[in-house]
C-alpha cells in the first residue's frame, strides 16, 4: 500500500525523532492520521531504521575528523532527500522514485560510515564487524591530496603498469593485438615467432583484430627470417586464417603467394636451377600446388572455393595441362551438385581439346556415365563409340568401350539383344582372353536363356 501523499514529507521530518520542523498543528494532525493510516505507519517505520543506521548510537566514541566527514555524508544523504521530493511531485510513480533514491543514499551512507570508522587507529571498539585495515606504514605518501584526514591510513598508492616487454611472454595474452605485437617481436627464434601467431589462429577466443594483427605480422614474417622455412608457413598461415575468416579472395590470393614462394624455394634449393627454362619450372610447381589444394577442397565437399582456385588456375595457365586437370575438378563439382549439363560442357573440352590421352579417355568415360545417369541412353552409346573410335590403338580403351555398349543394350530389353550381341561377340573375336572377355561371356549367356525361356513361353500357349 502506498502512503498518503499529503502527509509524506511530515512522515519524513517525524521520523527525525522530535519532528521540531512540524508545528504543533501539523503533528497533531500527522499522530492522528498514523493511528488510522496502516501505510503510513509503514513508512514512518522505514525511515526511522533508515535513520538508525545514518546516525550513530550514543554509546560510540566517534572521533571529530569521522564526525566531519560522517557530517558531510549525511548532508548528501539530506540533499538526496531533497530530490526524492522534487521526483515525488513529478514522476507519475512516486513511491519507487523515492525507495530507490532512499536505497542509494543509504548505500552511500553506509559505506561511507564504515569505511571511516574502522580505519580509525584510536576509536574505540564498535560493537560492528571491522573490515580489513590498510596498513598505512606499507603505503606511500599520499600525493594526490594533501588535506587527508589525520588518523586514517592513506590507501595505497596506484602501481604503474609493468611494460610488457618485462613480463613473462609466456603469460602474455595473444588475444590483445598489443600483447600479440611485443610477444611476436621479443621472440628469440623464427619458430618461436610462428608458434605465438599460430596460437592466435588457434584459439577460439579470438578476435577480429586478433585476427587482423596476426595477419600482419604474418605478412611481415619473410622480411624478419627471410631464409628459414617457417618464412613459408607464416605464408600458408595467412590463408589458414582468411579461411577462418571466410574471405574466400583474399583466401585465394594469399594460397597463392604462398605457393609461388614455395616454388622459388624449391627451385633455388634443387638441382633445377640451371634449368634453362625456370619460369616453366615455377609454373608447373605453382599449378600442382594449386591442384592440390583444389583437391582437398572437392574431397571436403567446399566447391564452391574449389571452383573459385580452379578459375584461377584457367585463367593464370590456360591451355596447360594444369588447365585441364583443373576442368576436370570443375566437372567433378557440378557433378556433385547435381549440374550434369555443366559437368559436360566441360568433360567435352577437355576430351576434344586435351593433348593428355589418360585425361580424354577420363572424360568420355565420364561423359558416358552423366548420359546413361540422366537416362540418355543414346548420348551414353555415342560417346563410347567416340571413345572407341579416336583410341582404336588402345585395345583397353576399346575393349571397355565395346563392353559397356553391349551391356547397356542388354539392360535394355530383348529387342536391343541383337545390337548387344555385335558389340560383345567383336569384343570376344578381337581379346578373346581380355580383361573384359569372361563378363562379356556371361551377358551372352544370360541373353541367351532370356531368348529361351521366351521362346519356351511363347509354344506354351
Amino acid at each position: 500500500m502506498k502512503p498518503c501523499e499529503e502527509y509524506f514529507e511530515s512522515i519524513i521530518e517525524y521520523a527525525h525523532g522530535d519532528g521540531a520542523e512540524l508545528s504543533s498543528e501539523q503533528r497533531a494532525a500527522l499522530e492522528a492520521h498514523l493511528g488510522e493510516c496502516q501505510a503510513c505507519r509503514t513508512e514512518l517505520k522505514s525511515a526511522q531504521e533508515f535513520l538508525a543506521v545514518v546516525h550513530p548510537s550514543a554509546d560510540t566514541v566517534v572521533p571529530v575528523e569521522v564526525a566531519r566527514c560522517l557530517h558531510s555524508e549525511v548532508m548528501k544523504a539530506v540533499r538526496r532527500r531533497q530530490m526524492a521530493r522534487v521526483l515525488w511531485e513529478k514522476t507519475s510513480h512516486p513511491r519507487v522514485a523515492c525507495s530507490f533514491l532512499i536505497a542509494i543514499a543509504a548505500g552511500f551512507a553506509t559505506f561511507a560510515i564504515w569505511s571511516l570508522i574502522t580505519d580509525v587507529g584510536h576509536s574505540r571498539t564498535l560493537s560492528t564487524p571491522r573490515f580489513t585495515r590498510i596498513d598505512a606504514s606499507r603505503s606511500a605518501p599520499h600525493t594526490a591530496r594533501s588535506a587527508h584526514p589525520p588518523g586514517i591510513a592513506a590507501p595505497l598508492p596506484i602501481r604503474p603498469p609493468v611494460p610488457l616487454a618485462e613480463q613473462d611472454r609466456n603469460k602474455v595474452n595473444l588475444t590483445k593485438p598489443q600483447s600479440l605485437t611485443v610477444a611476436y617481436q621479443h621472440a628469440k627464434s623464427s619458430s618461436e615467432a610462428l608458434s605465438i601467431l599460430r596460437s592466435v589462429y588457434e584459439d577460439t577466443q579470438s578476435t577480429r583484430a586478433d585476427l587482423d594483427r596476426a595477419i600482419e605480422l604474418a605478412r611481415e614474417f619473410p622480411q624478419r627470417w627471410p631464409d628459414s622455412r617457417e618464412s613459408l608457413m607464416a605464408l600458408h598461415l595467412v590463408a589458414q586464417v582468411y579461411t577462418l575468416l571466410a574471405d574466400l579472395e583474399h583466401e585465394r590470393a594469399a594460397f597463392i603467394e604462398f605457393a609461388e614462394a614455395a616454388a622459388a624455394d624449391r627451385l633455388t634449393r634443387s638441382s633445377e636451377r640451371h634449368n634453362s627454362n625456370p619460369h616453366y619450372v615455377l609454373s608447373v610447381d605453382v599449378s600442382s600446388t594449386l591442384l592440390g589444394k583444389v583437391s582437398d577442397l572437392v574431397q571436403t565437399g567446399e566447391h564452391v572455393a574449389a571452383l573459385s582456385y580452379c578459375d584461377e588456375i584457367l585463367t593464370r595457365y590456360s591451355g596447360s595441362l594444369a588447365s585441364f586437370k583443373a576442368r576436370m575438378y570443375v566437372a567433378s563439382c557440378y557433378e556433385k551438385t547435381r549440374q550434369p549439363l555443366e559437368a559436360l560442357k566441360h568433360l567435352r573440352a577437355i576430351a576434344e581439346d586435351s593433348m593428355n590421352s589418360d585425361l580424354a579417355k577420363e572424360a568420355w568415360r565420364r561423359m558416358a556415365r552423366l548420359h546413361f545417369n540422366r537416362q540418355a541412353p543414346a548420348d551414353g552409346i555415342a560417346a563410347l563409340q567416340q571413345l572407341a573410335s579416336r583410341f582404336s590403338d588402345d585395345p583397353e580403351a576399346v575393349d571397355w568401350a565395346r563392353f559397356r555398349i553391349g551391356f547397356h543394350l542388354f539392360t535394355q530389353g530383348q529387342e536391343s539383344y541383337p545390337a548387344a550381341l555385335t558389340q560383345l561377340q567383336s569384343l570376344l573375336r578381337d581379346s578373346p582372353k581380355g580383361h573384359y572377355a569372361d563378363d562379356a561371356r556371361r551377358i551372352m549367356r544370360r541373353m541367351n536363356d532370356t531368348v529361351v525361356r521366351s521362346i519356351q513361353d511363347q509354344l506354351s500357349l
